[in-house]
């Protein structure tokens, strides 16, 4: 499926001071190709300047707008997908990956690779997002970042997907991961050297994840759809009867194979069996926790 247009939001000097170069290549190719619109626009706002000058330019309410990372490869299915999925349920956006947000020491889950569409608390746009224009309004957008507390709204001008979800969640609009293998669909082009840049590989990231992921579930925007019972540590606790099992079995049949090989055998099962079989990947990660409370290097 074609789109009717490609924005690419390029301010003229970046938050760091340095100016926006447009190679003559890409030049060329909006020349030619006028669904290419290298839309030259004001103050560099942060990762969301991806989305906010584009509502400057559309207006329909019914459009639909598809958010893309510059260091991912897509595929161009994605986009036929999307808004398949956004036609059929027009009170929620989609990506093809997501969080949801739970308490110690169930902390989060990632929702990723599911085999059906499941709820989220926020939506991924490093696996694009579709949004459905009536869902933005562009004054409403910035004032919610502005009514958060300092720390908050700092954090979020560097987290799009958190200040996006958030927004979204307190108009009661949905979000969905869609189920399908992402690895279909998405390859990372991340040099080590982008990666130095990258959002989610500064040292505070987790501690300010956290932070928002603690406020927007005090606030009932978060933690919502999270399930414990699917979490790996939930399943080794409750597994550990079948573990001591297993063991026992094992030392019938092979004695001399030590108890910690088999446990680790035994874990590696459940780790892929879970992996294979949930509807979400299971994920736990009590750093952002540890970080947040001065544990952790920020």
């Amino acid at each position: 499926m074609p789109l009717d247009a490609l924005y690419l939001n390029l301010p003229y000097v970046t938050l760091k001071g340095k100016q926006y170069i447009i190679p003559t290549e890409l030049e060329m190719i909006a020349a030619n190709d006028k669904r290419l619109i290298i839309n030259r626009c004001g103050a560099d706002l942060g990762p969301i300047t991806k989305i906010i000058p584009t509502l400057e330019l559309e207006t329909d309410p019914d459009t639909r707008i598809i958010t893309f990372d510059d260091d991912v490869l897509i595929d161009p299915n994605v986009v036929e997908i999307l808004m398949k999925k956004s036609l059929g349920n027009e009170e929620a956006c989609f990506s093809f990956s997501g969080w949801c947000v739970g308490k110690l020491p169930f902390i989060y889950q990632r929702v990723i690779n599911a085999k059906t569409d499941q709820k989220c608390d926020w939506i991924q746009g490093v696996h694009c997002i579709i949004y459905k224009r009536s869902m933005l309004d562009m004054n409403e957008l910035m004032k919610f970042r502005r009514l958060c507390p300092a720390d908050i709204a700092q954090i979020l001008w560097m987290n799009d997907d958190h200040w996006l979800s958030g927004y979204l969640a307190s108009r009661g609009i949905g979000r969905i991961a869609v189920g399908a293998e992402t690895t279909k669909f998405f390859i990372d082009l991340e040099t080590f050297a982008h990666q130095e840049d990258s959002i989610s590989r500064r040292a505070s990231f987790y501690g300010e994840v956290y932070r928002v992921g603690e406020y927007f579930r005090k606030k009932g925007y978060y933690g919502l759809y999270y399930r414990p019972e699917m979490s790996f540590l939930f399943a080794s606790v409750c597994m550990v009867p079948m573990f001591l099992t297993g063991i026992f079995v094992i030392k019938q049949f092979v004695p001399a194979v030590p108890e910690l090989i088999i446990l680790n055998i035994l874990l590696c099962c459940l780790w892929y069996t879970m992996i294979r079989s949930s509807v979400v990947e299971p994920f736990v990660s009590p750093r952002m926790y540890l970080e947040n409370n001065g544990c952790a290097s920020s």
